[in-house]
């Protein structure tokens, strides 16, 4: 039987994923329930920003090596299904499962024997074992290992990234035989490229090795670009995505302490960092900022937490790490009204220009992002918002740029866009008006503003 991939949610994870497969020249039937997106996929267009990904998605389109809809019966006929829906938190921060819950009663009702279901979303370790493999086996009437085969690769987009991409990023693999293993392996090494790896031979062939040459350079050897990784078990896929992300949130953590001890001590610690990175092992680096957003670094430490939490184990270096990275935006209006006391300004009556909405730069994507706790912070006091993102617009007030910083007594800069920091740096700030520049991402020189007439203030600086 042909290949043909039932590929359901189709955002930042599953699109990428749905047009590298069909140009592959794969068949991929793609599924979302949400019909503005459907609409403009069928037309070639992204509903996210990713100038590579439109051009490639217009040729799979056209050629209809994808065929997207909201329509189930669109996966019908399909033999290997890939999951990539969303799997946020709840109020509480416990993970919410409902929509690989419906994604599962979706695909229950069209697999064969021999089918393959694949899993990308994030998930805590166990719970393709203990509730997904179940449920499809219970809704299907189908055995795992005997009827279907099921994976587990969790996807590692960074989205804004342009080297690091769906084509090209190492993957890691969980299955629940070998046999699926073996395949899965091959259908996902046939689209990226590279070689596939066991995870027995990371410390044995892969390791980076640091070897003096004559020259005095190092020569590294690093996993290879478009690699597939098999892991042992699906449990240990399911654990790499939350903890290598937890290690990022608890480094950032410790930055942004460190940040703040900066301000108390009158250090730099942009420069400090920068510093740190000469240093050939053991750095990052990781920097600080108004907080951190994106839906992995900001939801998979939670993941991982309650998995242990249900195990009976908290871990306080998450909820630490989670508490400090939550509460940067009360530190950023902290400082902003430390400034303003220092300029001799009131906080009442002011016009504050929030530049960037999303959660991190060059990307149009807001979930998580710290400008939401910011914009809500201020809206308790009788101040005036300018809002601008020029990658995410809906919660733009004014037209451009210039409007948002023009008559603002501050600016706060919580996205780091190239493009809009580019043009802000060709704007003649003080006559428009501008007396403090809280630089929420450390993006701009702070000697550009020695005697300029304006306060900047950095995170740490």
């Amino acid at each position: 039987m042909k290949t043909r991939i039932g590929l359901i949610g189709l955002g930042y994870v599953g699109l990428p994923l749905a047009v590298l497969f069909a140009k592959k020249k794969y068949k991929v039937n793609g599924l979302d329930l949400n019909k503005e997106i459907i609409k403009k996929i069928s037309k070639g267009k992204s509903h996210f920003k990713d100038k590579k990904l439109i051009k490639n998605l217009k040729n799979v389109i056209a050629n209809r090596n994808l065929l997207v809809s909201s329509d189930f019966e669109n996966v019908k006929n399909c033999n290997i299904f890939i999951i990539c829906v969303s799997t946020p938190l709840n109020k509480k921060k416990e993970p919410d499962l409902s929509y690989i819950n419906s994604a599962i009663k979706i695909i229950s009702a069209f697999m064969k024997k021999d089918s393959i279901i694949i899993l990308e979303s994030t998930v805590y370790p166990g719970i393709c074992d203990e509730k997904v493999i179940p449920q499809l086996e219970k809704l299907s009437g189908l055995k795992v290992n005997r009827d279907f085969g099921f994976a587990y690769c969790p996807e590692r987009i960074n989205p804004g990234d342009i080297f690091w991409t769906s084509e090209n990023i190492p993957r890691v693999l969980g299955a629940s035989s070998k046999k699926t293993l073996s395949k899965v392996a091959k259908l996902y090494s046939s689209i990226l490229g590279g070689p596939i790896i066991k995870i027995q031979e990371i410390k044995s062939k892969l390791k980076p090795k640091f070897k003096l040459e004559k020259k005095r350079n190092f020569k590294i050897n690093s996993i290879p670009l478009g690699s597939v990784t098999m892991m042992r078990s699906i449990k240990d896929a399911e654990s790499v995505k939350v903890m290598e992300n937890t290690i990022r949130d608890v480094n950032i953590a410790l930055v942004n302490e460190l940040a703040k001890m900066s301000d108390l001590l009158n250090l730099d610690v942009i420069d400090i960092i920068d510093g740190m990175t000469t240093k050939p092992f053991g750095k990052g680096p990781f920097y600080p900022g108004t907080g951190v957003g994106g839906h992995c670094i900001a939801v998979d430490p939670e993941w991982l937490n309650s998995a242990a939490k249900k195990r009976g184990y908290v871990s306080k270096f998450i909820e630490l790490s989670r508490l400090t990275n939550n509460n940067m935006p009360e530190y950023t209006v902290s400082l902003l009204k430390k400034a303003l006391k220092s300029k001799g300004l009131s906080i009442n009556g002011l016009t504050v220009g929030l530049l960037g909405v999303s959660y991190k730069k060059n990307v149009d994507d807001p979930r998580e992002s710290p400008f939401f706790k910011i914009y809500n912070l201020l809206l308790r006091e009788k101040i005036s918002l300018k809002i601008y993102d020029s990658w995410y617009q809906k919660n733009n007030n004014v037209k451009n740029l210039k409007d948002a910083v023009n008559k603002s007594d501050v600016l706060i800069i919580i996205t780091d866009h190239t493009d809009m920091i580019n043009n802000l740096k060709k704007l003649n700030l003080y006559d428009l008006g501008v007396k403090i520049i809280l630089d929420g991402r450390n993006c701009l020189d702070p000697n550009n503003f020695n005697n300029s007439g304006i306060l900047y203030k950095g995170i740490g600086r």
